[in-house]
């Protein structure tokens, strides 16, 4: 009994095999020459190499960022010329405020400065003003005051541009190109927002100041309209003439950064929590390990035969023959390349010409047919009441805008009775067209459901504005 129990007990089969694979490899190693050895180091190598592809493909159909990356260019899709929007965005706010504007604000406010700097003084008195002549004098000054502000925020420079190839790169399909543009887009639009943001905000102060100056000019001119001639000196104008095309102006630029802003919070809330994700489990570093072997893997497979050519030729290398001496097979194909030379130089006309086969001349591959296509096609077209139930049929371009608004200049004009604001675009894209809120004071509904950015245009859809519905028919 004491025997039995001492007795030590029988390794596991798998240890055991194990253990005589290890035994054995170690055996043959060691009975192998040193060429042999590198041959066998340089088949793992291959084998190593050409294991990493399908593990490279594996981690990038895991790949989180693709979803992200998927939804981003859904959303550019929506609006073809983001990227060229933001290209031009340096160009477009340089182009904003002319200069004959920004110098009459700078002179204005040099003039005022002298003005106060003269009323400081104990030997010159002035008599008060009454509010009527002092108070366009202070809104002059306020808003030549917001001209100079919003010159200020838009002679910053922004990364625009450098977002814009970031959204470019986004476009193509390599996922290594891919990942250096989410990484870009989320780093540098923060500080784009905030960038706009600052330009609306000035430009919607400097909005306030016209509307507010132009209110009083409108009074004033009621009053010169219904005075005598005789009296038309006592109410100048006192909006400059550079002035006057800033209310325009100011509100497409707000309409453009509006839309702007916009998709760039929309691409920065779908890239965030991916990202944020990122920083923690650092997934991103496989990523790009993955999606540089994909790039590289005809590169990959050429090395690949190189190591295993060169790993069979050392491993199974013996001394040559006589007759298989590299200078002697060398000297052989140079004698015989002499004696075929001669016969060879009647034949060489015919069989390299690029103009005779067998007598008869070469001609150019013959372009594809192209398949007409028969039959009229409808455009899409917008269908806009008119008086009752009568409507009248406006046929959408096949690449461009309509404007819908209450501004006279739109095609589709929309009556409102109030004092509100509001543009709509349809615009044409490659998935269809869409509708795109550009401003609106008063809700917007498409088939009963607000509508607050882009939505794509389906057939049969209604278009709900104040008392007006507007029908958008493709068929």
């Amino acid at each position: 009994m004491t025997q039995s129990r001492n007795k030590p007990s029988a390794p596991h089969p798998i240890g055991r095999l194990f253990a005589q694979t290890v035994r054995l490899a170690q055996h043959s190693w060691q009975g192998k020459t040193r060429l042999q050895r590198s041959g066998l180091l340089l088949f793992a190598a291959a084998f190593l190499l050409w294991l990493s592809i399908p593990f490279a493909e594996l981690g990038l159909s895991l790949n989180p960022y693709q979803p992200v990356t998927d939804q981003v260019r859904a959303l550019i899709a929506s609006q073809p010329d983001f990227e060229n929007r933001l290209k031009r965005l340096d160009d477009f706010k340089a182009s904003i405020l002319p200069p004959a504007a920004v110098q009459s604000a700078a002179a204005i406010l040099s003039r005022h400065n002298q003005e106060n700097a003269a009323l400081t003084l104990p030997t010159q008195t002035s008599p008060a003003p009454n509010a009527e002549q002092d108070s366009p004098s202070q809104s002059l000054i306020a808003t030549a005051r917001a001209i100079l502000a919003l010159q200020k925020t838009l002679e910053t420079p922004s990364s625009a541009q450098h977002l814009a190839v970031g959204f470019g790169f986004l476009q193509k399909d390599d996922v290594l190109l891919n990942l250096q543009a989410i990484e870009q887009i989320y780093r540098q639009t923060p500080a784009l927002l905030s960038q706009l943001y600052e330009i609306r905000r000035s430009n919607l102060a400097l909005l306030r100041q016209i509307n507010a100056l132009s209110g009083e000019i409108w009074i004033s001119g009621t009053a010169v309209f219904s005075s005598t001639p005789t009296e038309d000196e006592n109410h100048p104008n006192p909006l400059p003439g550079e002035w006057r095309e800033l209310s325009r102006t100011g509100q497409s630029l707000e309409i453009q950064l509006a839309n702007t802003t916009y998709l760039l919070n929309q691409v920065l809330h779908e890239i965030e929590p991916v990202y944020r994700q990122d920083q923690v489990w650092g997934f991103s570093l496989w990523l790009k390990a993955a999606a540089w072997i994909r790039r590289s893997q005809s590169a990959i497979f050429t090395l690949s035969a190189g190591l295993i050519a060169a790993a069979l030729l050392l491993f199974f290398w013996k001394p040559l023959s006589i007759n298989l001496n590299p200078r002697r097979l060398a000297s052989r194909l140079t004698n015989g390349a002499r004696r075929t030379a001669q016969g060879e130089t009647g034949q060489l006309f015919s069989a390299q010409s690029n103009w005779l086969v067998k007598g008869l001349t070469r001609r150019p591959a013959a372009k594809p047919l192209r398949m007409s296509r028969r039959g009229s096609i409808q455009r899409p077209r917008l269908l806009i009441p008119v008086s009752g139930n009568s409507r009248i049929e406006k046929p959408l371009p096949g690449d461009g805008i309509v404007r819908i608004g209450n501004d006279p200049a739109f095609p589709v004009k929309i009556p409102l009775s109030g004092s509100e604001y509001i543009e709509l675009w349809i615009r044409k894209a490659r998935k269809g067209y869409y509708l795109e809120i550009m401003f609106s004071d008063i809700p917007v509904l498409l088939n009963q459901q607000p509508v607050l950015s882009s939505r794509a245009l389906n057939d049969g859809d209604s278009i709900q504005i104040h008392d007006t519905t507007l029908l958008f028919k493709e068929r």
